[in-house]
């Protein structure tokens, strides 16, 4: 799924709730309306691919946890993945990828045993 921007309003309904792995690439969607679409379509989910691009809202552990223990209860696996290119490779931005990194380190992630790394 690629999001295009938009000035409709968008709402995400359905009837039956998704859940077969789930693949998904964001381009333009912010986190607010990628949350609606989780709360109304995957409570049942187990699997979850999403590829993230420039929208740091998405580094967020604490709205993740929040989001997965109420809407996704059933998800084992969380694959997560942001794109973002970076001018230059700096200790800076070294220490700002650490300091998000460390966000995804707490009991929750690691009781799940969801790990994370990124690469500059």
């Amino acid at each position: 799924m690629e999001g295009t921007r938009s000035n409709k309003s968008e709402t995400f309904s359905g009837s039956s709730k998704i859940v077969t792995p789930v693949s998904i690439n964001i381009r333009d969607i912010n986190f607010d309306k990628f949350e609606l679409m989780i709360k109304n379509l995957f409570n049942q989910l187990q699997i979850l691919h999403l590829t993230t691009n420039y929208d740091g809202t998405y580094f967020d552990a604490h709205r993740w946890e929040q989001l997965i223990l109420s809407f996704m209860p059933n998800l084992r696996i969380f694959d997560f993945q942001h794109i973002s290119p970076i001018e230059n490779n700096t200790d800076n931005n070294q220490l700002i990828y650490d300091s998000v990194v460390n966000r995804f380190c707490s009991l929750f992630w690691f009781n799940r045993k969801w790990f994370f790394e990124y690469q500059l």
